[in-house]
């Protein structure tokens, strides 16, 4: 497309009467280009004249590399020997009497192909990656399993004690039990009750990287032939079914409780009362309003 002169078009404008769309019509151009110079033509005293008024350059403006020699060496081997952002890099390079800001440096390290490709979430190098949720779940028997801590505040009790609970992904079947430790011995014991008392049996447990879950924990998992697969650390989302239910047990269990139990295997009897009303009685809005046992027997059916 052609250019039209700055002089043609405000000249065109004059002898149109001053009317943007007719200019336009006759040149052919947009009504905006046409505004947008008489404006930048336009003077004080209201005249409008096209001498003096230039084009500005439409080049992409390139910065001037204000990072090389002696600094850009510098800054690469900071980069490279300690991994920090530009803005750390920024400040250390300050008190090091070199001359170069964050945004500078950042574009060092993106010609020198020294920043990693961003994604969403980080995840660490050697964690696996299989993270079971609804949305993925192939079928019965596959688990999240986490711990609880029951403080005296939620108890009655003086003392802390520690709900382990075991939840089918699926169909929201729950099991659990209410221990005085959290440890390995405990995380075991749980992991019996679990797989002896769920109406299914389980093929894989994912559980977060709590000290609890470790190599004998992990160990049974494998002898029992269950897998057993983490979470992403510090991704409790990734966990989030069983996490939720923990927040129904505070609102439909322990903040229902009326008098302290004697001891944490009382609190655990009625937890298990209120665990079969759980599973057998009360409708799940995240399985349609069914029962984990309707939800079961649909599975079975099907």
């Amino acid at each position: 497309m052609r250019r039209i002169a700055i002089r043609t078009i405000i000249e065109t404008w004059k002898a149109k009467g001053e009317n943007l769309s007719a200019t336009a019509r006759e040149l052919g151009i947009d009504r905006r280009t046409v505004k947008r110079w008489v404006d930048r033509g336009r003077q004080p005293w209201g005249y409008v004249r096209w001498k003096g008024v230039e084009r500005r350059s439409t080049a992409p403006k390139r910065p001037r590399r204000a990072l090389v020699g002696e600094a850009a060496l510098w800054v690469r081997r900071l980069r490279e020997r300690t991994g920090f952002c530009r803005e750390k890099l920024a400040v250390i390079a300050q008190r090091e009497g070199v001359k170069a800001s964050a945004s500078t440096i950042h574009r060092y390290l993106l010609r020198k192909g020294l920043i990693r490709p961003s994604t969403k979430r980080r995840r660490p190098r050697y964690q696996n990656g299989m993270v079971m949720r609804p949305s993925n779940c192939p079928g019965l028997g596959y688990l999240q399993m986490d711990v609880k801590y029951v403080t005296p505040e939620l108890s009655g009790l003086p003392y802390t004690c520690y709900l382990y609970a075991a939840l089918d992904i699926s169909t929201r079947y729950k099991v659990g039990l209410i221990l005085p430790k959290v440890d390995e011995s405990s995380a075991l014991l749980a992991l019996y009750h679990a797989t002896g008392n769920l109406p299914f049996p389980v093929c894989y447990v994912q559980t977060d990287n709590g000290l609890e879950f470790q190599r004998r924990f992990h160990a049974k998992c494998q002898e029992i032939g269950v897998e057993h697969f983490y979470i992403h650390k510090s991704s409790p989302n990734e966990n989030a079914v069983v996490e939720r239910s923990f927040r129904t047990d505070e609102e439909e269990f322990f903040f229902w409780l009326e008098n302290p139990p004697r001891d944490y295997g009382q609190l655990n009897s009625w937890y298990q009362s209120f665990l079969y009303t759980y599973n057998n009685i009360r409708p799940h809005m995240g399985i349609n309003m069914l029962t984990p046992k309707e939800a079961i027997s649909l599975y079975l059916k099907s």
